[in-house]
């Protein structure tokens, strides 16, 4: 059994322990609804980018949410630390992730691209899925969504 798999049953093991529900078991549908319920969630485990229409083969990127407020994120070669806020969308439009990067190494990430630079950042729109997973888009439009991000227990492809 891999670290993070014993990672995720300590949490889960933890919060049952404590009297709460385990991550991923918030709403009705299991989807977390504001913004402790998402950092709980995110925090929780490792989570990796799967692309919408990329071959199987295609690089994974892999996220990993910290208590503190911070996130690390690893693209092919590229390792980026970040500052994260996250602010709550009205209905079910999800959650805004405002990365803001405070370390960067400077390589290519998973697309060949070097142009992650040291405050500089990013927005992303999570929706949650009953299933725990999250849909990922640039924006509140539909066709900006790209991918899902999904706990990470092994690289899928």
């Amino acid at each position: 059994m891999s670290i993070l798999a014993h990672h995720r049953i300590a949490v889960v093991i933890t919060a049952l322990a404590l009297g709460q529900t385990p991550a991923h078991a918030y709403g009705p549908n299991g989807e977390p609804e504001s913004v402790d319920e998402m950092r709980s969630v995110l925090t929780s485990t490792a989570w990796q980018l799967r692309v919408e229409d990329a071959p199987t083969s295609y690089c994974r990127e892999v996220y990993y949410y910290h208590h503190d407020g911070s996130a690390t994120v690893l693209s092919a070669d590229e390792r980026i630390e970040a500052e994260l806020e996250i602010s709550q969308l009205p209905g079910d439009a999800g959650f805004v992730m405002h990365e803001v990067y405070t370390d960067v190494n400077g390589l290519p990430d998973c697309q060949g691209d070097t142009y992650a630079r040291i405050g500089g950042d990013r927005y992303m729109r999570f929706v949650p899925l009953a299933d725990g997973t999250f849909r990922t888009c640039w924006s509140l439009s539909e066709s900006s969504c790209f991918g899902w991000i999904e706990p990470f227990e092994e690289l899928i492809g």
